[in-house]
């Protein structure tokens, strides 16, 4: 998966949870952080990573995860 493709995924993806429109959400953003995903939607958007085939470990999951952490993942 090219990079363009993956961030487009999961920006779409945030964007659905949350509502943030998919075009201001940058590799840099932290799930946490910066796009404020509570707890609840931080599982629902785990969940759609999952039945894309993108599994984390535990322990990536932090405060500290960005778009392009998960981007990179995907590539």
């Amino acid at each position: 998966m090219e990079i363009n493709e993956a961030l487009d995924i999961i920006s779409s993806k945030i964007s659905q949870i949350n509502g943030l429109p998919a075009g201001q959400i940058a590799m840099e953003d932290s799930l946490i952080k910066t796009l404020k995903l509570d707890s609840i939607e931080l599982i629902e958007f785990l969940i759609s990573l999952e039945e894309q085939g993108l599994f984390l470990q535990e322990e990536q999951i932090n405060a500290d995860l960005t778009v392009g952490d998960l981007v990179k993942l995907c590539c």
